[in-house]
């Protein structure tokens, strides 16, 4: 699909159309092999969970951003604002730094009035840091132009990162925390790969296009308000959909604790270490000998 994506500024081709009808058809039978499997991979059940539903999404518009950003703005920086690429690869340190700083604190502020208002806060930081970098223009400075645009966009993207985490486990039970993990994950590379392919060909950006300064300069801030627009919805999704328990309450698939055996069924193998329990009704002369039987 990113191929396609990508190739589609130089029209639908046969290539651009097989591309995209190849993985959409991939799509849809994963999909319905996962749906028919005993032990599927990936189980389709946990998208039944709202909570999970809204924080992949939310996972997927917020590193689409990130991706977008990371590609389109630093070639922004290079091509029409006159940057060398270490001056422009130096000048998002302030996101990575704000990141480093803000996101643990993040994560423990979601856990001690749940996730909806950081998760909303933080979408929204990013939008208005997207829009501020949309209204950078040729010949502006670094310290009144760029550098708030990154600041607000790095403070939203660290209100963002931890708490969508936290949430996705957090839906599930202990038994699909992996699984939820790899979803989060697959996601993140997934919004990623997406905004670099998409953003380009939404603002008309193709091809020889990122060489000409001025086509540059005035595709950018198209590309940057779709993203900014992605990551307002973001903000009315979690704000709609995510609860402030979200952290505290037992995820959906979440099984009661099995009771523990009675003291005359319970072993324990020293040896091994693990714990071993054997059936309810052992056979009579099968317990260990005690110290006056040997």
């Amino acid at each position: 699909m990113c191929f396609a994506l990508i190739q589609a500024s130089g029209g639908l081709t046969p290539a651009v159309i097989t591309a995209g009808a190849v993985s959409l058809t991939a799509a849809g039978a994963c999909a319905a092999v996962e749906r028919r499997s005993g032990h599927p991979m990936l189980p389709l059940e946990l998208f039944h969970s709202r909570q999970f539903a809204s924080a992949t999404v939310l996972a997927l518009v917020t590193y689409a951003a990130l991706g977008g950003v990371i590609f389109l703005f630093v070639a922004f920086l290079q091509i029409s604002l006159g940057y060398t690429a270490l001056q422009a690869g130096a000048a998002t340190l302030p996101v990575t730094v704000l990141l480093l700083v803000l996101s643990g604190p993040s994560g423990t502020v979601a856990q001690r009035i749940g996730p909806r208002i950081p998760l909303t806060a933080g979408a929204i930081l990013t939008g208005a840091g997207l829009l501020l970098m949309a209204r950078i223009h040729p010949g502006d400075s670094y310290i009144a132009a760029v550098l708030p645009s990154l600041a607000v966009f790095g403070a939203g993207l660290a209100a963002l990162i931890t708490p969508i985490t936290a949430t996705v486990l957090a839906s599930v039970g202990a038994r699909h925390a992996g699984i939820a993990s790899a979803v989060n994950n697959a996601l993140s590379r997934l919004g990623q790969m997406t905004a670099v392919a998409a953003l380009p060909l939404a603002a008309g950006l193709s091809g020889t296009g990122f060489e000409d300064p001025v086509k540059l300069a005035a595709g950018f801030p198209v590309a940057m308000t779709i993203a900014a627009g992605a990551s307002f919805a973001a903000a009315l999704l979690a704000w709609t959909t995510i609860g402030d328990d979200a952290l505290s309450r037992p995820g959906a698939d979440t099984k009661p604790a099995a009771k523990e055996l009675p003291p005359p069924v319970q072993r324990h193998c020293a040896l091994a270490g693990t714990p071993l329990a054997t059936s309810p009704s052992p056979r009579p002369g099968s317990h260990p000998p005690t110290a006056t039987e040997s």
